[in-house]
């Protein structure tokens, strides 16, 4: 990977810094996360002796995808006004005033803009700071032909290219992958890929649930995929041929109904009707717990319990706890983990978009190759 760091760069005139924010607005403690980040970001600027003036766009309302949410740019604009002065402006080419000013620094969220490169250039900027997970799928979506030697990345996608470069290597055996969430097609298509980094996999929340049913097991009435019970089976033999053990989950907590009222109590692996998985059981995290201590490295992608309801977190919990514990090498990933991790003030290291990482191991960017 020959992107250079902004460590290694020298900084004179306008930059601009592509930034994150996450997708959904429930997840307000990783909203300060990617902020905290963009700051640290902006203060080894200003170490550079740069003065910042930091400019966040924003397109007007009518142009906004439907993906996002205008109340929820306007409480990003609040949560940057705390930290720096910001002016905000509707488009690229209102900044058009700071091309005869230097040391300026301009936040734009890549979600927002076209990668209309002709309009970035005519403002003269000297660098351009990868600060974004999102940028390299838009970046790759735009076809745009650009100078790479003007961009470089931030320290915290410098260390998480890093550490994914550590997963990929044929070190630090045992590694270990969970997998929870209800997102199995994502996560099919990764262990498609994939599988063969670890000597064992764990499957959890919906994706394990859907594996015991793919193993012919009743589930009672929880949810999954009838449309990948097949590609999931085939992803199990693919693993057991690359001498991954895969894991599932030996019991679990369920209910009668998806409620916060609603009580619980632990199940056995088959699950009779009509009762619903929200969890895995205190037999699964003993059983985990093992595995994960014997670790090396760990990747935990999306939570392994429905954490919208409170009986429906302690599975999820614990297994960070344990990581953080046993100070293993980690990547927590996925929205919903991450910012749960966070909630939970757990300290391990985030790279919230999953897909960032399956582009990134894949090298399936322009900007990942030399």
């Amino acid at each position: 990977m020959d992107l250079k760091r902004i460590e290694n760069v020298s900084f004179n005139q306008n930059c601009l810094i592509f930034f994150d924010i996450p997708s959904q607005t429930s997840e307000l403690n990783l909203l300060k996360f990617f902020i905290e980040r963009l700051i640290d970001t902006i203060e080894f600027l200003k170490l550079k002796n740069i003065s910042i003036h930091c400019v966040p766009i924003f397109v007007k309302e009518n142009q906004i995808s439907k993906e996002i949410d205008v109340e929820f740019f306007q409480l990003v604009e609040k949560e940057l006004s705390q930290y720096i002065p910001t002016k905000s402006t509707d488009s690229i080419a209102q900044t058009q005033n700071l091309k005869n000013e230097k040391q300026n620094v301009v936040l734009l969220h890549p979600k927002l803009f076209s990668f209309d490169w002709n309009s970035i250039n005519s403002i003269q900027y000297e660098n351009f700071v990868i600060n974004s997970y999102k940028f390299f799928d838009y970046f790759e979506a735009s076809k745009t032909k650009i100078n790479k030697s003007q961009f470089c990345i931030s320290s915290e996608i410098a260390e998480s290219m890093e550490l994914l470069d550590q997963l990929s290597k044929a070190t630090l055996k045992p590694k270990v992958g969970i997998f929870g969430g209800t997102q199995i097609q994502s996560t099919i298509e990764f262990l498609d890929k994939k599988v063969k980094l670890f000597q064992t996999i764990i499957l959890s929340g919906s994706i394990g649930i859907t594996a015991l049913k793919a193993n012919g097991l009743n589930v009672g009435n929880s949810p999954y995929s009838k449309e990948e019970i097949s590609n999931l089976f085939q992803i199990i033999n693919k693993a057991n041929f690359e001498e991954c053990e895969v894991e599932l989950p030996v019991d679990h907590i369920v209910v009668e109904k998806i409620s916060p009222k609603s009580s619980s109590k632990i199940s056995p692996r088959e699950i009779s009707n009509p009762f619903i998985a929200i969890d895995i059981g205190p037999k699964s995290i003993q059983k985990y717990e093992q595995i994960l201590k014997q670790a090396n490295f760990i990747l935990f992608h999306a939570p392994v319990g429905l954490i919208e309801l409170e009986k429906g977190r302690k599975g999820t919990l614990e297994l960070l706890k344990i990581i953080q514990k046993n100070k293993k090498t980690s990547i927590i990933t996925g929205n919903k983990l991450c910012d749960f991790c966070l909630e939970n003030k757990i300290s391990l290291k985030l790279i919230p978009d999953f897909e960032f990482i399956l582009n990134y191991l894949n090298q399936s960017s322009g900007f990942f190759k030399n």
